[in-house]
């Protein structure tokens, strides 16, 4: 089995050339020891790298030719590192014309990059609404040979088995002159920082794509207008993501910049009805699962005849009690409610119930009613893009 490294996108060059004799602000400071950038989508570059006696920050530049074109501070980590997203609004990233710097921001030294500006094997990435987070793969149909057999297999550290290790099947897409295949991860809310690991299976030979997080995709398609709303949604999807993460896994890295302020809910209280001799204990949202609303009920209703939306489902015996569950449930639908039938008789329950309930329960923690918070602006922020894309 041949095993090829290809770059997901482009990609600077392997060796960093460093300018020598000109200083970016003063002499003396930190260095800049290593240099990353890739383009995320056209006008978008992820750059990182590597610091040594660096305090606060580096300065990082992208030039076109002499001229300045983009220019923006990354705060340094304690352990050196960097990383952040530009965008260089108005260029064309792929065209091979454009360089990246980077400088301690207190004085130093430039190091300089040139974008490799060979086609890439992924053209582009986008992210994908559904219940969880689809992060989408479009590969070139004329830089690799593939077919309808042609498969993507995706790992990563997922706290979810059935999220671990996906083989996924690619959907044709034309797009102008040009036709993609693209292959879609899917991704829990909590997990958003984690590294995708792409492997493109060919037949007998492979191709291992390099590594990428759903955050770093989402990044690239923020900005500081207040007005974008395609950017305040990709906001709300990594504050949402944050808080997912602060509740589910806080002993993982995270970013205080993905946060925003919480917003007061707006959700309605609601009355779950139940045939006699079924009672209701309550529901809860399976976050990482695709928002599938878990509904709660005496052990004794396990025997009764329940329906989710007219499909026919049995209730699951858990200790003193019983439960039934939801199909996944998109962002755009949470405020849809579940039609639930208990031996014929119909009743209704949706997310943003549960919200509700969550945010006037006294024994809840802050933890999750700052999630519940978190998702219901990350829906607002979904239906006023989905809005503003379809007129209304």
């Amino acid at each position: 089995m041949t095993i090829i490294k290809k770059t997901l996108s482009v990609f600077i060059t392997l060796s960093l050339v460093l300018t020598m004799g000109i200083a970016a602000f003063a002499t003396g400071g930190g260095t800049v020891e290593d240099l990353d950038a890739s383009t995320l989508v056209r006008d978008t570059l992820s750059v990182s790298g590597t610091t040594e006696d660096v305090t606060a920050a580096v300065f990082v530049q992208v030039l076109s030719g002499e001229e300045i074109v983009a220019s923006q501070t990354l705060t340094v980590d304690t352990d050196g590192s960097f990383s952040g997203i530009i965008k260089v609004n108005g260029c064309n990233l792929e065209d091979g014309n454009y360089q990246v710097r980077a400088a301690d921001l207190d004085g130093g030294l430039w190091i300089t990059t040139t974008i490799d500006s060979s086609s890439p094997l992924v053209a582009r990435y986008n992210i994908r609404l559904d219940g969880s987070v689809g992060v989408n793969y479009w590969i070139d149909e004329d830089a690799v040979d593939m077919d309808d057999d042609t498969t993507v297999t995706f790992t990563y550290d997922s706290q979810l088995n059935d999220l671990k290790t996906q083989t996924v099947t690619g959907t044709l897409k034309d797009d102008g002159d040009k036709s993609f295949r693209i292959f879609s991860c899917k991704v829990a809310p909590a997990e958003l920082t984690k590294a995708i690991s792409a492997t493109l299976n060919l037949g007998d030979e492979t191709i291992q794509l390099d590594d990428m997080s759903a955050r770093t995709i989402i990044r690239a398609y923020t900005n500081d207008d207040p007005n974008d709303k395609l950017s305040n949604l990709a906001k709300n999807l990594l504050n949402y993501g944050y808080y997912s993460q602060a509740k589910f896994l806080p002993d993982d890295a995270m970013f205080d910049e993905d946060k925003i302020t919480l917003q007061d809910s707006t959700a309605t209280p609601h009355t779950f009805t139940t045939p006699d001799g079924i009672e209701f204990r309550g529901a809860s949202v399976v976050f990482n699962s695709g928002n599938k609303i878990k509904l709660y009920f005496n052990k004794e209703a396990s025997t009764a005849e329940f329906t989710v939306n007219d499909v026919p489902c049995s209730a699951v015996v858990t200790g003193n009690l019983c439960y039934i569950y939801t199909a996944e449930i998109p962002v755009l639908r949470l405020n849809e409610p579940a039609t639930i039938s208990i031996n014929g008789e119909e009743t209704s329950y949706s997310v943003l119930n549960y919200v509700y309930a969550v945010l006037n329960s006294q024994s809840t923690s802050d933890e999750m009613k700052d999630l519940v918070k978190a998702l219901e602006m990350y829906y607002n922020a979904a239906v006023a893009y989905n809005n503003s894309i379809s007129g209304e």
